[in-house]
């Protein structure tokens, strides 16, 4: 492991999960997680969440007998989130776990529904009565209660999201095998799955109808289509008498689509769309003048579907009636599968995270009233287990709870706050540790892009090589199709603004809080990624060529430069 110069005393979000360099670190390959978290992460986050995400990742495995590894060891350097990736070695292991991993797969593919609608039910049922409470009526010893069962909630959704994943891209790359086999492509096989509705664009048709609704009331449409600051746009359309029916729709909206971070989706500590709602307006607002053009969601998703159904009938005829068979039989499971990918996300992922956050919240208002913290946000800087014991504390006697911990939470937050910033400032290595020759964890391969080709430049990453920048960029194929334009580089959602109707997006990574950006850009280049990630999947759904896993676009390419993105071949040239 290269020397960053991390002292060995620095104290990370949560230190049970510190990368340890030369204390038995060194000898795993850690792989930096900006698909997940661009940003430092928080305490918080950091012992909920990424606790969770860990535990989930291990047993899913576990109960699949995925023969490759047993899942992912989750933990932070210099508060950036790192993968760690242990594979199985012993080929007997490996045998035994194949036959076993192969028959669960088989088994809940073959029974879709059922599996699918268990993993959809269970986790509504543990996630969505936790938005719904209002928590201001609760004792502290009830408030602690709740926030409990929110944190127990995040392990039990991330099992069911590697559950579904295990089956859901194991599928995926026996569809990719089939294909490549008979002479095809993997681009043309993603093409055979796209078009089919998920919550993600749900998500976004509720924006495009809302859009349309604002043209029928005069009083919005002239407000969305003004000039005038987002903040007063939002003001207006919460006060105004004749901007009311519509309102009462967005709050609709945002009743059943609200629940999402704005920015990173593996943390707590950014607002909610039902907290600050000025993203959903300020898309929403960009969407009229395109509108006005004669953008309509529902013509675009027609032409995507016809453009499936033609990839499907030409690979159709290019098979022999034995694979033609096969292969009308497989489709509906490769497309079944591929659609989870987006769904996971709204039903798991995104309501569990904010009710963790809405319930620390709370949490954070009442220590703040106590004098305990300063401001009530300062609660992301607090572990769980910190949250717990002040908590218990003051539940059972408030006066000696806020004078000790006033003095033991105060420093501390204040301390944890200044290496907060101070990590935004860092630039930490993608790739720390031992780099190995393959990854074979299916998720590893297909939804963060560890390819052979990426671990190549781990390697020089390691040993202290610099890849040179280049004017062609290569990556993976996210979604087929040739665009030339002017690159809008955009690190951050406070960035979203920014982004004009034709664009080429080009940032680290996207995730569901992106996803209402696509209908306005030409195309999409990102940093991280593979061809189950969020950005290559939502490229294709609304059809805009995209390549993904650059590894080093948002360092090369400037806002303003003109490149040509060719999604076909997963190539971006840059002509300045």
């Amino acid at each position: 492991m290269r020397n960053l110069g991390l002292k060995m005393d620095y104290e990370e979000p949560d230190s049970i999960r510190a990368i340890r360099p030369q204390h038995g670190d060194e000898g795993i390959f850690w792989f930096r997680d900006d698909l997940h978290n661009p940003y430092p992460v928080s305490s918080l986050g950091m012992s909920t969440v990424h606790r969770g995400h860990m535990w989930g990742y291990a047993t899913a495995a576990e109960e699949a007998k995925l023969p490759s590894s047993r899942g992912a060891i989750v933990k932070t350097h210099n508060q950036r989130v790192y993968l760690g990736f242990v594979g199985i070695e012993d080929p007997e292991e490996i045998e035994k776990r194949f036959g076993e991993f192969v028959s669960f797969v088989e088994l809940n593919i073959n029974n879709w529904e059922e599996f699918y609608g268990r993993i959809i039910a269970e986790g509504k049922k543990i996630t969505w009565p936790n938005v719904q409470k209002d928590l201001t009526v609760l004792s502290n010893g009830d408030l602690l209660d709740h926030f409990r069962k929110t944190v127990r909630a995040t392990f039990r959704c991330w099992y069911l999201h590697f559950r579904g994943m295990y089956v859901s891209t194991s599928v995926y790359l026996q569809g990719e095998e089939f294909i490549k086999n008979r002479g095809l492509s993997e681009q043309g096989f993603t093409n055979m799955l796209t078009g089919h509705e998920t919550k993600g664009q749900l998500t976004d048709r509720g924006q495009y109808q809302l859009c349309r609704l604002a043209y029928e009331i005069p009083a919005v449409k002239e407000l969305l289509l003004g000039a005038d600051d987002i903040a007063i746009v939002v003001e207006t359309l919460k006060t105004s008498e004749k901007c009311s029916q519509w309102y009462q729709q967005f709050n609709a909206y945002l009743s059943e689509f609200g629940h999402r971070l704005t920015a990173a989706i593996l943390d707590v500590n950014f607002p909610t769309w039902c907290e600050d709602p000025t993203p959903v307006i300020d898309n929403i607002r960009s969407m009229m003048p395109k509108m006005a053009a004669g953008w309509d969601y529902d013509q675009e998703l027609g032409k995507m579907h016809l453009k499936r159904d033609k990839v499907i009938a030409q690979a159709r005829g290019q098979l022999s009636e034995e694979d033609r068979a096969a292969f009308d039989e497989q489709l509906p499971n490769w497309q079944k599968a591929y659609a989870y990918n987006e769904d996971h996300w709204f039903y798991l992922e995104q309501v569990c995270f904010s009710a963790i956050r809405y319930a620390a919240l709370e949490i954070g208002r009442r220590l703040a009233e106590a004098n305990i913290i300063e401001d009530p946000q300062d609660v992301f800087h607090l572990t769980d287990y910190e949250i717990y014991e002040v908590m218990e504390s003051l539940a059972e006697a408030k006066g000696p709870a806020r004078y000790i911990y006033s003095h033991l939470l105060g420093p501390l937050v204040k301390h944890r706050k200044e290496l907060y910033e101070k990590a935004g400032n860092l630039k930490e290595a993608p790739f720390l540790g031992n780099v190995p020759e393959t990854v074979e964890d299916p998720i590893a391969m297909k939804v963060f892009g560890l390819t052979n080709f990426i671990l190549d430049k781990a390697r020089q990453e390691t040993t202290g090589k610099t890849v040179k920048a280049e004017e062609v960029l290569e990556g993976f194929p996210g979604a087929p199709g040739l665009v030339k334009g002017k690159a809008k580089v955009i690190t951050s959602h406070k960035d979203f603004p920014k982004v004009q109707p034709d664009d080429i997006l080009v940032c680290p990574y996207t995730s569901p809080a992106w996803t209402s950006i696509f209908p306005k850009v030409a195309a999409v280049v990102t940093d991280s990624g593979g061809m189950l990630t969020h950005a290559a999947i939502m490229a294709r759904e609304y059809g805009v060529p995209a390549v993904v896993g650059t590894w080093v676009a948002t360092e090369t390419i400037k806002t303003g430069d003109t490149i040509i993105v060719d999604g076909n071949k997963g190539r971006v040239e840059i002509v300045r």
